[in-house]
């Protein structure tokens, strides 16, 4: 799944326009990456298709803010609360919601094995937060 595709997608299910859709994918994946190892990011960079690393690849100033940031675990609440003032959302429930729709349309374009290994790396809270994100 290319870029395009997967905003699209988030902007359909999130009722979002293009431009936000985009913002908040990328607040996200970002996020999330944030919580994974080195290892773990380049695997699943790997599995990414097309363009869609665009949303998930950081400059070098937020990579090492992610580093800063993986060295203390952030618990669900404090997730969502990075990803709700990264994409500028009004509320905790709002990041809750585009949260899940995008886990699910990233669930839908990576690999099974990616999933797993994206379950098992997360702190659990997290793992429980990712799983019950059904792929689209």
């Amino acid at each position: 799944m290319c870029k395009d595709e997967f905003v699209e997608l988030v902007s359909e299910h999130a009722k979002l326009g293009l431009e936000d859709a985009e913002r908040v994918s990328k607040s996200v994946l970002l996020t999330l990456r944030s919580r994974l190892t080195a290892v773990e990011v380049l695997e699943l960079n790997d599995s990414l298709a097309c363009d869609l690393e665009d949303l998930w690849d950081a400059g070098w100033l937020q990579k090492f803010a992610s580093k800063l940031q993986s060295l203390r675990e952030l618990d669900r609440s404090e997730f969502l609360e990075q990803i709700r003032q990264a994409a500028d959302l009004k509320t905790t429930e709002d990041a809750t919601i585009v949260t899940q729709i995008v886990f699910r349309i990233l669930k839908s374009s990576i690999p099974k094995q990616e999933i797993e290994a994206m379950s098992k790396a997360l702190p659990s809270d997290l793992r429980e937060f990712w799983q019950a994100a059904e792929a689209i």
